[in-house]
């Protein structure tokens, strides 16, 4: 495998946590938000 679809792999990896890292933040902080309210 090339480097660069190494790259491409890594960087899909990362973007895929970003986004779960992301939605479940925001999940985390409405629950939060409800609970205070």
């Amino acid at each position: 495998m090339p480097l660069h679809g190494r790259m491409m792999v890594a960087h899909k990896i990362f973007s895929a946590k970003m986004v779960y890292q992301v939605y479940f933040t925001g999940n985390f902080m409405s629950f939060f938000i409800a609970l205070i309210w």
